[in-house]
């Protein structure tokens, strides 16, 4: 009898112990089930913040889309080349102008363009580095009175110059003076005493304008620059009007057509004349 209790109470004793065992096993494994949920709430988390970012960035780039739509809505579309009206006596005709001396590099490109009422000298420049498309119509001596003319319109790009009035500078050249496409607006960029200088005229729009410069190149009081456009008068200056590293005995080149760095442009030319 006291043999069989012996083994009940043993059997009791282990039943016990196993069942401690085996409870204690199970906390640990409990215990561990809050880090697993931490885990994969963390992993919720970051998923939700990058498809955040992927909607946001979507978004972004539809109000972009948007934008360029509403800019391309609004800008200036060229009518009929006969719009440029009739060309003076005198004047190089567009296609007159095309069989100038033509200087390009870069993405320059001309071509002449007629819809049936005209033609007219189309000059395009794109990409990076200097780029031209440029048609030499005169070359004036220093001390004359000059008059120049050229009719032409805005057709697309960011900027740049649409004509120029060259001089030769040593080791270096460039304009003495030019009208110029840049942030929206037509600008003069002209020299006065040896010094660069701006001035903004008016905005750009698609119409045909009739510029006119007077002008006697110098190096001293008796060069001036008159501006013009459609014949209303935008600017006058009086005095050095030249590079002061060009020469004193040469005047300034005309040009028409597009010149640029770094900017796009497209213009259309309808004639050019200079008359001293």
């Amino acid at each position: 009898m006291a043999s069989n209790r012996r083994r009940a109470a043993l059997v009791a004793l282990l039943l016990v112990l196993g069942s401690a065992v085996w409870q204690g096993q199970q906390i640990p494994a409990a215990s561990a089930a809050p880090d697993r949920d931490g885990r994969a709430t963390a992993g919720r988390d970051a998923e939700d913040r990058d498809r955040d970012r992927d909607r946001d960035r979507d978004r972004e780039r539809e109000r972009e889309r948007r934008r360029d739509r509403e800019r391309d809505r609004d800008a200036p579309v060229p009518g009929p080349v006969g719009d440029a009206g009739a060309v003076p006596d005198g004047a190089l005709t567009a296609e007159q102008i095309a069989r100038q001396p033509f200087l390009s590099n870069g993405s320059g490109s001309a071509r002449l363009v007629g819809d049936g009422s005209g033609t007219v000298l189309e000059t395009s420049i794109e990409g990076r580095g200097p780029q031209r498309a440029e048609y030499v119509i005169h070359r004036a001596g220093p001390h004359t009175d000059v008059v120049y003319e050229f009719r032409a319109r805005y057709v697309e790009g960011e900027g740049a110059l649409i004509n120029q009035w060259h001089q030769p500078t040593g080791d270096k050249q460039g304009p003495a003076a030019a009208v110029a496409v840049d942030d929206g607006q037509y600008v003069l960029n002209y020299t006065e005493g040896g010094q660069e200088r701006r001035e903004v005229l008016f905005p750009v729009d698609g119409a045909w304008r009739t510029w006119r410069l007077e002008a006697r190149w110098s190096h001293g009081g008796d060069g001036y620059l008159r501006l013009f456009a459609d014949g209303e008068q935008l600017f006058t200056m009086q005095g050095n009007n030249s590079k002061d590293s060009a020469p004193e005995d040469m005047g300034a080149t005309f040009k028409v057509g597009t010149y640029a760095r770094p900017k796009d442009l497209t213009m259309q030319y309808a004639w050019a004349s200079a008359r001293s």
